[in-house]
């Protein structure tokens, strides 16, 4: 789409910091355009988190020479332009990185438009070493860690009186031994009586 210059549209935003209506579609594809720019984004990054704040700062200015802006409005771009780096590189990935078919120096040559030789070889190394693998394919939560992670209070402890106590008796079947520490059962209930 073509927009006479000098329009400014207004970016709404809804209770959950989306932008929404016609300005948020146009302000959500700008801060897509901004998380592709090496200027911006480099891809030699490893992750956001470890984006330098002078980009995230730049990154923060350059909307506002077009939108108008409001409380909470970098943290919002910010978290945009997150996301859409991190889409962005998965399709990188995607598209450009076969380790089957391709040695790691035929990728090297393989540049995205816009990147730098350097930014795209530090990517690839990246996506190669055993530090992407084990983030890639980390372990997921056992059944038992991920409930007491999500049901217990904050000193670790299991809000007593509740139907949490019962869901945490040992598996004799898996011969775990499950020390007194990972299960709670309060003062009055053993693990036999909860069966």
């Amino acid at each position: 789409m073509n927009y006479k210059q000098g329009v400014r549209f207004c970016v709404a935003f809804n209770s959950y910091n989306q932008p929404i209506k016609k300005g948020g579609c146009i302000f959500v594809r700008f801060l897509g355009y901004i998380a592709r720019l090496e200027r911006f984004c480099p891809i030699g990054t490893i992750s956001w988190h470890k984006l330098n704040k002078t980009y995230k700062a730049d990154i923060i200015e350059m909307p506002k020479f077009i939108y108008p802006v409001d409380k909470g409005f970098d943290k919002r771009v910010l978290k945009h332009v997150a996301k859409h780096f991190k889409q962005y590189k998965h399709g990188l990935k995607r598209d450009y990185f076969k380790p089957e078919e391709k040695t790691r120096e035929d990728m090297y040559e393989i540049v995205p438009k816009g990147h730098s030789r350097d930014g795209w070889m530090r990517l690839v190394n990246y996506w190669c070493s055993k530090q992407h693998e084990a983030e890639a394919h980390g372990r997921d939560p056992t059944h038992l860690e991920f409930f007491k992670e999500t049901h217990s209070k904050e000193g670790g402890g299991f809000v007593a009186n509740t139907a949490t106590e019962g869901f945490l008796v040992p598996e004799q079947s898996s011969g775990n031994d499950l020390s007194n520490e990972s299960m709670h059962t309060g003062p009055s209930t053993s693990a036999s009586q909860v069966n």
